[in-house]
């Protein structure tokens, strides 16, 4: 029995994870594993997998595979923990080195552990994972397939980083969608760090003091127009010298998207098939903040409704806040229970009403539903027999947010 299926039989809270190998292109053969619960979700995963061996396969075309002469190589090994425990048992178990919290591809290993943000129900029973989710799946893919070109496994770490971020989004790869909301947050972070840098600094060791996101699309735009401007076997000589100047000049030609959301995971809002609404979830990783902005038009309406439901796990603090144009917001904070509690604050406060005064309405896992009315700087919101009117100045502006914890929001 290998290591890594002794890890998965010593460890209880690995349960036995289902595995099954698939084949993508010429690649060497993969195998996925999944916790039992996310079982649902591998007809999905292998299709955006093969969707990233697709546009890797044209990538990456300069660089020969090893194998195409010699015998098959071993499997390539995706594993998705079920949260952050079972990334560290595995660690421990297979004496990786590392932050489980960090979804790695192990080279001498040939394998890719990528944990979900927490094991909840509202998660895990989704048809798809969240995502920015998905997003890094497809970036250790893209490593897992570089393994068997010896030539770029020889190119700068910034390069090989630039490379799998370019098959993160679906809409890089041909699919025919627009650069989504996690694309437009790393290109604003980028923007923002350049904004505070010096041009003249050299780009390559500048970015080293770059918030993560930011980095990882620099890197990307630079193995892109490295890829573009030289078709030689090693590109990346054609923009080791850039400047931050050079690489604000290469972002301008990046679009943008929609920078909507804060922290990692999210599913954005997404049509629920013949129910006329949206569906967005939001599930942070342990002690972590994720927050995403409703689009601009939902209160625009006169009348609207939501529902909100607060995840099993952790220790969540989550609601959503209406920021008005008067200096005023009103929070409504959510308990697991369906309790709500709401209050009006002054703009850009933080939580302060105390958690245990939410009550507790029902089951853990209660769905709560809000119906929001606005007329002549009033908003009027109801929930059940509860209602009550707050003064807030339009335009109205709302954010849903969850700290350690998941929250699931139907938009109508």
């Amino acid at each position: 029995m290998g290591a890594l299926a002794l890890a998965c039989t010593g460890l209880a809270a690995c349960r036995a994870p289902e595995v099954a190998s698939f084949r993508v292109a010429d690649a060497a053969p993969i195998e996925l594993r999944l916790p039992p619960e996310c079982e649902h979700w591998r007809a999905p995963l292998v299709s955006e997998c093969a969707d990233v061996a697709r546009a890797f396969a044209r990538l990456a075309a300069r660089w020969p595979q090893a194998r195409a002469h010699g015998p098959e190589p071993a499997p390539l090994r995706l594993l998705v923990a079920a949260d952050l425990a079972e990334a560290a048992a595995l660690y421990q178990v297979l004496q990786l080195d590392g932050d489980p919290k960090v979804a790695r591809t192990f080279r001498q290993q040939r394998l890719a552990i990528v944990p979900l943000p927490r094991r909840d129900a509202l998660l895990t029973q989704r048809p798809l994972p969240p995502l920015t989710w998905r997003q890094t799946l497809r970036h250790e893919m893209a490593h897992l397939l570089s393994l068997d070109r010896p030539q770029l496994q020889a190119a700068p770490a910034w390069f090989q980083e630039g490379l799998a971020e370019d098959c993160t989004d679906s809409w890089r790869t041909g699919a025919p969608q627009a650069p989504g909301m996690a694309h437009g947050v790393a290109v604003l972070a980028l923007r923002d760090f350049l904004d505070r840098q010096p041009g003249g600094r050299a780009a390559f060791e500048a970015l080293a003091d770059a918030p993560g996101e930011a980095r990882l699309m620099a890197w990307r735009i630079a193995a892109e127009r490295a890829c573009r401007e030289s078709p030689q076997s090693e590109p990346w000589r054609a923009v080791q010298g850039w400047t931050l100047a050079d690489l604000r000049l290469a972002l301008g030609e990046v679009p943008a998207g929609e920078p909507a959301f804060v922290g990692r995971e999210v599913d954005p809002p997404a049509p629920v098939s013949g129910a006329g609404a949206e569906e967005l979830l939001l599930a942070s990783w342990p002690g972590e903040t994720v927050a995403v902005r409703a689009h601009p038009g939902f209160l625009e309406s006169a009348s609207r409704a939501l529902v909100a439901q607060v995840g099993r796990s952790g220790t969540p603090e989550a609601g959503f806040v209406i920021a008005g144009a008067g200096g005023q917001q009103l929070r409504v904070r959510l308990s697991k229970f369906g309790g709500f509690a709401a209050r009006l604050e002054p703009l850009g406060s933080a939580a302060t009403h105390p958690l245990q005064d939410l009550p507790a309405d029902g089951a853990i896992g209660t769905p709560r539903e809000f119906q929001i009315q606005q007329s002549g700087g009033v908003l009027r919101l109801r929930s059940g027999d509860w209602k009550e009117a707050f003064p807030l100045q339009p335009p109205l502006r709302l954010q849903f947010y969850v700290r350690d914890g998941a929250l699931k929001v139907t938009l109508r």
